[in-house]
């Protein structure tokens, strides 16, 4: 049933991106735009040149991203054509995740002994169009979603399956790194009881068990690196798919100044964010326009505003020059020294706003505005009900999780609640506060989490289950 009603989601998202013109060749399913090329092109370039690297025309990218997608669509572009190999990838992502959540319900189920919450997860997770629609993406928000939530199962389903639960977080950071942070809080469920705290027996072997993939996979990786660039990446940078002479360079200092004050970087297309405002072809009459309302936070000082125009015309137009054979090294330079003057001045002169304004100003865009009012995907008119639907479950849900918190302050002291709780504000700040990001999909995964935890939090016999489950690993 589940599956059912997980292909009938796919097939609306694959309708809907098809009726409103956004389709990537005949018979290509889904969406394969925004990172997309990220993540396919060093695939394509290790089955073609035998290069695992971003772009084959500049020096080879020591870092690139983390090879998650190069062991699930990887191994499917070995069998087929490219479009084939994307096509068949979205459907491998609906039944990976459909297994996932499939098992995290029943994983509920045990832990509570209640039908009501197993039915009430399954619900909750089936409609929960926010979860999947990424499964039209050619990228990686459905596969790291899904073991992430496999991860939970086996926390939660029994305390033997400590490597189970260690390989599926592996699998999920080397397709999410950011997750990272969240080992060691889960570690937690690894060596206490479930329901007080209280060390379960052999801690150290149940950690080492937990750990061990994890640590084999990022070693075999910054190995790697170290042996055909001869530098020290355990994972990406944050330049990661641009080399030096990129055309696209100077957009990260463009990117790195813009999170400093806390804007959004939304879509290059989108004129009414700051990111747009930058890339957009200027007339020559506004040169002497006023800054835009939203671009105030970046004045810090009276000269500013000029150069803010002045980085503007220079980023528009190599923006538009970006197609370019040879890209302007001169005026990158320029771009780059004069972004990176304009970050410093903003936290020189506005520490505070720099270092805790901003981050705070991002957590609310990415928390209310994203999952509220930006839905990419949902074109096909029979979304329209779902996506209001969508709109409320979501803000009901972190409502109740406030509402039960506040109320039954003591459940806080179970260590699974807590761990589900901490993580659960996790994964709703890590982008907007360690990378500075806000798009809607970096939501998805908390989107997966906040149900289990609201329906562990609300369950008034919370897990049922006694110390002696604590066997042995």
């Amino acid at each position: 049933m589940l599956l059912a009603i997980k292909l009938l989601w796919f097939v609306l998202f694959v309708r809907g991106f098809a009726e409103t013109g956004r389709v990537y060749g005949e018979g290509v399913w889904g969406h394969r735009g925004l990172d997309s090329h990220a993540y396919l092109m060093p695939i394509e370039n290790k089955l073609a040149h035998d290069r695992f690297t971003f772009d084959l025309s500049y020096p080879p990218s020591a870092y690139g991203r983390l090879p998650g997608m190069a062991v699930t669509y990887g191994l499917v572009r070995l069998v087929l054509p490219k479009k084939e190999a994307g096509n068949a990838y979205l459907l491998l992502s609906v039944v990976v995740s459909t297994v996932a959540l499939f098992l995290l319900a029943r994983a509920l189920l045990q832990t509570t002994g209640s039908p009501i919450v197993y039915w009430s997860a399954l619900g909750a997770l089936a409609v929960s169009g926010n979860i999947h629609v990424w499964d039209a993406f050619t990228m990686s928000e459905s596969m790291a979603t899904s073991f992430l939530a496999l991860t939970l199962t086996f926390l939660l389903s029994s305390p033997q399956r400590v490597f189970a639960a260690g390989l599926a977080l592996a699998a999920a950071i080397f397709f999410r790194p950011i997750l990272l942070p969240l080992t060691v809080l889960l570690a937690a469920l690894v060596i206490v009881q479930p329901n007080r705290w209280a060390v379960q027996a052999q801690p150290i072997r149940r950690l080492a068990f937990y750990f061990l993939p994890l640590v084999i996979c990022l070693t075999a990786w910054t190995a790697r690196n170290w042996i055909y660039y001869d530098v020290w990446a355990p994972f990406q940078t944050r330049d990661a798919g641009y080399s030096v002479l990129d055309p696209k360079k100077p957009t990260v200092h463009l990117f790195d100044y813009i999170m400093t004050w806390g804007g959004e970087l939304d879509f290059l297309q989108n004129t009414q964010a700051p990111l747009g405002w930058f890339l957009h072809p200027i007339a020559p009459e506004e040169d002497t326009t006023a800054l835009p309302s939203y671009l105030q936070a970046a004045v810090c000082a009276p000269d500013v505003p000029a150069k803010l125009w002045k980085l503007r015309r220079w980023m528009a137009a190599d923006y538009q020059d970006s197609t370019a054979h040879e890209p302007n090294l001169a005026r990158h330079d320029s771009i780059i020294r004069l972004a990176n003057a304009l970050r410093e001045q903003y936290k020189a002169e506005q520490p505070v706003a720099a270092h805790l304004l901003a981050p705070l100003r991002l957590i609310r865009s990415h928390v209310t505005k994203n999952p509220v009012f930006y839905y990419p995907g949902w074109d096909h008119p029979a979304l329209v009900v779902m996506k209001r639907m969508n709109q409320l479950l979501y803000v009901a849900l972190l409502i109740l999780i406030v509402l039960i918190v506040a109320r039954f302050r003591v459940r806080m002291t179970t260590p699974v609640l807590m761990v589900m709780v901490l993580a659960l504000i996790y994964l709703l700040i890590s982008a907007p506060v360690l990378a500075r990001f806000t798009e809607a999909r970096y939501l998805v995964l908390a989107y997966m989490w906040v149900i289990p935890t609201v329906l562990l939090a609300a369950k008034p016999s919370l897990l049922h289950r006694t110390a002696s489950a604590g066997a042995n690993e």
